[in-house]
């Protein structure tokens, strides 16, 4: 959420700004600090290491995203670099 956020095109910003209208944010209020504090409240991790993910090499795992599929959904597609901080963020 916060890679796509910082890299918003003006369709996506549209989207993220419909999101948080339906989320009840403010305008701007950002979304991942939102969803962490919903995890919070709800007693849910904000870090995959803590739910037991193994503690791999994030520059292993960000190769590894880079070839998936999924890749084509999305608004943009992170490099590797992007990914790479994108997994160091999520395991926390």
């Amino acid at each position: 959420m916060r890679f796509y956020a910082a890299n918003a095109d003006d369709a996506l910003a549209a989207k993220l700004a419909r999101l948080r209208d339906v989320m009840g944010l403010a305008a701007g209020a950002d979304i991942a600090a939102a969803i962490a504090a919903l995890n919070t409240r709800l007693g849910l991790s904000n870090s995959v290491r803590a739910l037991g993910y193994p503690d791999t090499d994030p520059e292993i795992l960000a190769g590894l995203a880079m070839e998936v599929h999924f890749n084509a959904a999305g608004p943009r597609a992170p490099d590797r670099a992007e990914y790479r901080d994108i997994i160091a963020d999520a395991l926390g």
